[in-house]
C-alpha cells in the first residue's frame, strides 16, 4: 500500500461521510500534514446503538408524518434537515461542494463503503448496468426478525436517498431496483442497483 493508494482510500471515506479531514499546523519544511480522524456525526459508525438510535428516530417520523418508510429513509438518505417535532435526521454521504463531477462507479463505490460501514459485510456482483450487493450480515437483524417491511424499506430508501443525492447534479442515475430480505437467521439480503 503506497501513499496515493491511501489517500485515495481516505477520499472515498471522506466522501463517504465516515471521516474528516483535520489540517495540523505547519512543523517544518513543505505542506502541512493532513490528518483523518472517525466523523462523530456519522451515521455510519459501527455501532449497533447508534444504529438502533437511527431507526428509532426514523420510526418516530413515520408515526409523528404519517410519511411511509421508505420516504422516511429516502429523507435520511438524501440528507435533508427534518427538525420539527425535536427530531433532525442524520446527514447521510455528506458531499464536499468541491466533488461536483461524481462518476457513476464513485457513486456506487460510496454506497458500497457506507453499507459496510453500516455493518453489512457486502459482497459485491456486478453486471453492466446492474449491481447487485449480497449483505451477508445484517446488524439490525432483531428488528427485521420483528417487522422486515417496516426496517427494509427504511434502509431501501435510505441507500436511494444517498444514490439520489449523490447524483443530483449528473446525467447518470442510480436507483435501487430491488431489496429482498433474507429469512431469519438465513442471510444475505440481496440489494440490486440499477445504474443508468
Amino acid at each position: 500500500l503506497n501513499h496515493n493508494a491511501v489517500r485515495q482510500h481516505l477520499a472515498k471515506l471522506q466522501l463517504a461521510g465516515l471521516v474528516v479531514k483535520v489540517d495540523s499546523a505547519p512543523t517544518g519544511l513543505g505542506r502541512p500534514s493532513s490528518k483523518f480522524k472517525l466523523n462523530p456525526e456519522s451515521p455510519f459508525a459501527i455501532n449497533s446503538n447508534n444504529l438502533y438510535q437511527r431507526l428509532a428516530l426514523m420510526l418516530l417520523r413515520i408515526i409523528t408524518t404519517g410519511k411511509s418508510a421508505y420516504e422516511v429513509g429516502f429523507e435520511y438518505g438524501y440528507g435533508l434537515d427534518n427538525t420539527e417535532n425535536g427530531i433532525e435526521s442524520d446527514r447521510l454521504g455528506k458531499i464536499d461542494n468541491e466533488v461536483s463531477n461524481i462518476t457513476k462507479s464513485k457513486v456506487v463505490e460510496s454506497i458500497f463503503q457506507s453499507i459496510v460501514a453500516q455493518g453489512f459485510a457486502p459482497q459485491l456482483i456486478k453486471n453492466s448496468n446492474i449491481v447487485d450487493f449480497d449483505l451477508q450480515k445484517c446488524p439490525l437483524q432483531n428488528a427485521v426478525d420483528e417487522n422486515s417491511r417496516i426496517v427494509c424499506e427504511l434502509h431501501k430508501g435510505l441507500i436511494q436517498g444517498l444514490a439520489s443525492r449523490l447524483t443530483v447534479d449528473q446525467d447518470s442515475k442510480v436507483t435501487v431496483k430491488s431489496l429482498i430480505p433474507a429469512k431469519s437467521n438465513h442471510p444475505p439480503c440481496k440489494l440490486s442497483l440499477k445504474v443508468s
